[in-house]
């Protein structure tokens, strides 16, 4: 069935949320910037034992209607010709445009790097002769005590998904989370600070709607602040009535003239537990 989604103001990110749920088309008067169409949108990380990626796109005007089938309109929004680069420390590496295995399935990327906890990543980008910058940290995992499941005391025959980890007591910790039941390709995405919870053992739970014979895919990483607070309010502005709400608080960490997305370093636990 063909989909066809009303990009608003932006495409990246917005459209991988789009490509997950549905939401309803409604009229809005808005005064955009008059050079919205040349705003570079940078979708940026890099994980623990993995390469970069880096995913730029073109701004798209919200009167805009884009067809994910129309692989000639989609082609058009995509940035080839930008130069990439990103510094560890020591040493430049360049980052060329290659398919990889999954979203965005292309990016700037190279096989020479690989993401290092502890270690600070600069990534440097220019195009149309202007140029832009970000830098992240890669932040270790908490100790991840347990993965386990028990009966909802509340819901019969249904069960809880229950990741136990420590927080530490150092600093502020921002976590991102996600799950999937049974290959669900939905995005489960959540996002946890420990506010509430600093320093001490705790208990996430990630269902509580699991069945027997289901089968969990989780995953939970230690993010930046910047990356918490950017991908938390884009989520929540791409779903919904809610899509404009605060557009201007959620710009990201690029620096640059007319630039919006994120540059973000984690490192991430995966792990499947089967309800039996």
């Amino acid at each position: 069935m063909k989909k066809n989604v009303l990009i608003a103001i932006l495409i990246a990110f917005p459209l991988s949320i789009a490509l997950n749920s549905c939401v309803k088309e409604e009229k809005v008067t808005l005064n955009l910037p008059e050079n919205l169409q040349t705003l570079l949108v940078v979708d940026g990380k890099i994980e623990a034992g993995k390469a970069p990626c880096v995913l730029l796109t073109k701004g798209v005007p919200i009167t805009k209607n884009l067809s994910l089938d129309d692989l000639a309109a989609l082609s058009d929004v995509f940035i080839s010709n930008a130069t990439v680069s990103v510094n560890d420390g020591t040493t430049d590496y360049t980052l060329t445009l290659q398919a990889v295995p999954e979203y965005p399935y292309i990016c700037y990327t190279t096989n020479n790097l690989i993401g290092q906890v502890g270690k600070t990543y600069t990534l440097s980008i220019a195009y149309d002769a202007k140029t832009y910058s970000a830098s992240t940290s890669i932040m270790p995992l908490p100790t991840i005590q347990s993965l386990t499941y028990s009966a909802n005391p509340i819901i019969d025959s249904f069960y809880n998904v229950i990741l136990r980890f420590d927080d530490p007591a150092s600093q502020d910790n921002y976590y991102l989370s996600n799950k999937k039941t049974n290959n669900d390709k939905e995005n489960n995405q959540e996002y946890l600070k420990d506010e509430y919870f600093n320093g001490n053992i705790y208990n996430y739970y990630y269902t509580s709607r699991a069945r027997q014979q289901d089968t969990i895919e989780v995953s939970f990483s230690q993010i930046p602040k910047d990356a918490y607070d950017f991908l938390r309010l884009n989520e929540r502005n791409g779903a919904g009535s809610g899509l404009f709400n605060n557009v201007a608080q959620v710009k990201g960490n690029i620096q640059g003239t007319n630039t919006w997305g994120l540059w973000y370093g984690y490192q991430k636990y995966t792990n499947t537990i089967i309800i039996p």
